[in-house]
């Protein structure tokens, strides 16, 4: 395990270079995540690649202060036009695997809503 995060630091410093801006690293999950503003522009953000570097800094402390790691998923920038503000999203799992590791958490219920003869009857099971 040491020697892959060693692998991964060493292409991380390849990609990130010694000057880049806004060079943020962080762990999530015993691995270190390395971004940076041309990070973030080049391999995370989807549509426009036209962000900010204002952007770039609310996604990267997002995914710090939340310990996401956009690498695997966790979390995306999307910018759909120049006109409009970068999006920030969280993938679902991300929150799941949150949930899973908390003691307190109980899983949740599933249900159909269904109406017949004008009333609201829940019912278990799922609809895809």
């Amino acid at each position: 395990m040491a020697k892959e995060n060693n692998t991964q630091a060493n292409v991380s410093q390849a990609i990130l270079g010694a000057n880049d801006k806004g060079r943020v690293s962080y762990e999530v999950n015993g691995e270190t995540v390395n971004l940076s503003f041309q990070i973030v522009r080049n391999f995370i953000t989807r549509g426009s690649k036209d962000v900010s570097d204002a952007e770039c800094i609310m996604f990267i402390s997002l995914c710090k202060a939340n310990k996401l790691n956009p690498f695997v998923g966790e979390a995306w920038l999307v910018k759909y036009d120049k006109n409009t503000p970068a999006q920030m999203l969280t993938a679902r799992d991300a929150f799941m695997k949150r949930a899973e590791a908390c003691d307190k958490y109980e899983g949740f219920q599933s249900g159909v809503i269904v109406i017949r003869n004008n009333k609201v009857e829940e019912q278990e099971g799922e609809f895809f």
